[in-house]
């Protein structure tokens, strides 16, 4: 058996199509609450798809595809199977997306990089200027900095504040499966 499963307050627009999970990928497709799925968008089987989500025009995101929340995916933007994006990322339209996407940047390209902090997004979310500069500079480190990636995050555990934004930043990376697209 196969579910699509869509929760409340979202506004889905016209030519819209969402796939039903398949019995050889979990079996569900979820769609959160309050997401804004605009027209054309395509959602391949087995997506999981968060909370207050803006997906513009004509995406097209392939099956097992992850969205956290708080996510803004630009128009004419793909995503690769098993890809996940990060809560409060927000990329670029027109990218093509195949690796993961850090939580709080800014993501953009054909593929998809991380450009910056997406400050202005955290901002408007509630974050202090303590979590929004601890975050921006685990960005950097990750980023900017040479060594390797358990390297940088040995850093960014040393020099940013401990708190729950920096473990989740830490953890999307160390659980990610295709890779982080930096």
């Amino acid at each position: 058996k196969t579910t699509l499963i869509i929760g409340n307050s979202n506004h889905i627009r016209e030519y819209v199509t969402i796939s039903l999970g398949t019995v050889t990928g979990g079996g569900i497709t979820r769609v959160g609450d309050g997401n804004l799925i605009m027209a054309y968008t395509h959602f391949g089987h087995d997506c999981i798809i968060g909370n207050n989500n803006v997906i513009a025009n004509s995406c097209q995101l392939a099956g097992h595809v992850e969205i956290e929340n708080n996510v803004t995916l630009g128009g004419l933007s793909a995503v690769n199977q098993f890809c996940k994006l990060g809560s409060f990322a927000f990329i670029g339209g027109f990218s093509a997306i195949n690796k993961d996407i850090l939580p709080y940047c800014i993501a953009q390209g054909n593929y998809a990089v991380v450009r910056a902090t997406n400050k202005i997004g955290l901002e408007r979310n509630g974050f202090t200027d303590a979590e929004v500069g601890d975050v921006n500079k685990a960005i950097r480190i990750l980023t900017k900095s040479e060594g390797t990636v358990e390297e940088k995050l040995n850093r960014i555990r040393e020099e940013c504040a401990p708190g729950a934004k920096i473990e989740k930043f830490i953890d999307f990376i160390k659980t990610s499966k295709r890779g982080v697209a930096i």
